[in-house]
């Protein structure tokens, strides 16, 4: 198989930009609010939401960008509301109502 210049800017601009990653790839198109949690380079972040409002969604976009371009990407598994997560260091007693999903990068 052929690669082209024009795929090789595409895969490139999609594994550094998120955003990019979640329109190309997943023909999914971010709200404003999920575009700036996609692109923030923050390690956390608090998100002050209503239901059903695309939390899930945009950490599931990140995470999975994380997974395919970041060599030592590590994720936890996401469990359902009121399903204790397993113990983690300095994490006992979380619930997935308090943290909906983790995503450990070790860059």
């Amino acid at each position: 198989m052929l690669v082209t210049p024009d795929d090789m800017s595409a895969e490139l601009r999609c594994a550094l930009d998120t955003v990019a990653f979640a329109e190309e790839r997943l023909n999914f198109q971010p709200d404003p609010w999920q575009a700036r949690v996609m692109q923030s380079p923050a390690k956390r972040v608090l998100l002050h939401c209503s239901r059903q409002a695309g939390k899930s969604t945009c950490t599931a976009i990140i995470g999975l960008h994380r997974a395919l371009y970041y060599r030592k990407a590590k994720l936890i598994e996401k469990y359902g509301a009121g399903v204790p997560l397993p113990d983690l260091p300095g994490q006992a007693g979380c619930s997935a109502g308090e943290i909906e999903a983790r995503i450990i990068m070790n860059l």
